[in-house]
């Protein structure tokens, strides 16, 4: 690259033309000393030239505009996403081996078989991920160190495991169906040749058409050739929504917080969900699709999101519900256990009262006493709260004023207005 440098210095005085492409086809009619591909050596060397040399800039304005336009836009084209000719583009085959069992909503989600073999497969894809982590036992180091921090952080448990488990499965198959239509609609931008070296290299091979990619496989295949996707600091993307300009955050966190807890996380008595965990896992699924631009997954995701939500509430509610029935029946009780005594206490009190009083609506004086007959909690609790006293001027006066709060009444004592 030095001697064409040189050779350049030497040879474009005079040489010079009216435009940048004549110029080259001028000087490449002089045999610069490049023995392959000559017009992106000359180009190459060109563009070196006028970075690094301020006098031959000085000297030669034209040219170097002319190249720093050529520059531009160069890296314009570099920054659209390129279409692959037919030819070279990836085949995706369609009918795929399905992964999970949809039981959404039942209460158990086992799956087939044929789905236990794809996800012991799916964990050993993931076995060098493990062992980056302890290069001697990762995977049980790391178990150890989640074990111990979850048993330190208190979490609630409202569904047993196998009623986690339809409505994990069910998600995860969304999302994974919803990865491969992603890769499908977007093959003109996919490689053949990209997509056989990914399917090789997975631990086991995949096939090249992507017809037993699983979900980790899709995610892994995405993340590593995302350029294929989008252009960095750009608004050339394939991706949608919030996301779209920065798909990897979504892609990463539904690979290690989704993914990598169902394929390792640790299996308590509960289970591996927790109610916190199920709704950040309904959450990253639909954060996904829409960034994928997948509306058929994300209105399926979206019913699942918001009948987990129904059913984590009525979870949480219900034990609230409960404890008002059982003050419920405690209040019943106490009036069924009150004693004769006590109720034939009650109505003299009643009756008592009802003489000094002097209502703007006689009615009141009827309702007092079937309050009393009725064992009102509330007129119960003014009853007591008042037998003891010894002064009956009080006692009548603080009467009087609660059951006016109380039962919105307006009492008055017949000596005079209270």
């Amino acid at each position: 690259m030095t001697k064409l440098s040189k050779w350049l210095r030497g040879n474009l005085k005079d040489n010079v033309k009216e435009t940048f492409e004549a110029t080259i086809e001028h000087l490449l009619k002089l045999k610069p000393p490049v023995k392959k591909n000559k017009r992106q050596a000359l180009m190459t060397s060109l563009q070196a030239l006028m970075k690094n040399d301020e006098s031959v800039r000085e000297e030669y304005e034209s040219l170097n505009a002319w190249v720093n336009v050529y520059n531009s836009e160069k890296e314009k084209k570099e920054r659209i996403l390129k279409i692959v000719d037919k030819e070279h583009q990836a085949m995706f085959k369609k009918a795929r081996v399905v992964q999970y069992n949809i039981s959404y909503g039942t209460s158990s989600a086992q799956t087939q078989n044929s789905n236990n073999i794809a996800s012991e497969n799916e964990v050993s894809t993931d076995i060098k991920e493990a062992q980056e982590i302890n290069p001697l036992n990762g995977q049980k180091a790391k178990e150890e160190k989640e074990d111990d921090l979850s048993s330190r952080i208190p979490h609630k448990f409202s569904f047993s495991a196998s009623k986690q488990g339809s409505y994990v499965e069910p998600i995860l198959e969304h999302v994974e169906k919803a990865l491969f239509r992603f890769v499908i609609k977007n093959r003109d931008y996919i490689p053949s040749d990209t997509v056989k070296e990914f399917a090789l290299k997975c631990n086991p091979p995949r096939n090249i058409d992507f017809s037993d990619a699983d979900i980790l496989c899709l995610l892994n295949f995405i993340t590593k050739h995302i350029s294929l996707f989008m252009i960095p600091h750009s608004d050339q993307t394939l991706f949608y929504g919030e996301y779209k300009l920065k798909p990897l955050d979504v892609l990463q966190s539904f690979k290690i917080e989704a993914r990598n807890h169902h394929a390792h996380g640790i299996t308590k008595s509960e289970g591996k969900w927790h109610d916190e965990k199920l709704q950040r896992l309904s959450t990253l699924a639909l954060e996904l699709v829409d960034c994928l631009g997948d509306e058929d997954a994300f209105e399926s995701l979206l019913v699942i999101k918001q009948n987990l939500s129904s059913e984590l509430t009525e979870q949480y509610v219900l034990p609230m519900k409960r404890r008002h029935e059982n003050n419920e029946d405690e209040i019943q009780e106490r009036k069924r256990h009150m004693t004769d005594e006590e109720l034939g206490e009650l109505i003299d009190f009643a009756l008592n009262i009802v003489n000094k009083l002097e209502p703007e609506n006689k009615e009141h004086l009827n309702q007092i006493v079937r309050l009393a007959v009725d064992k009102n909690e509330a007129f119960i609790n003014i009853w007591r709260a008042l037998v003891t006293s010894k002064d009956e001027s009080a006692k009548i006066r603080k009467f009087i004023s609660l059951m006016n709060f109380r039962f919105n009444m307006n009492l008055k004592n017949k000596i005079g207005t209270i």
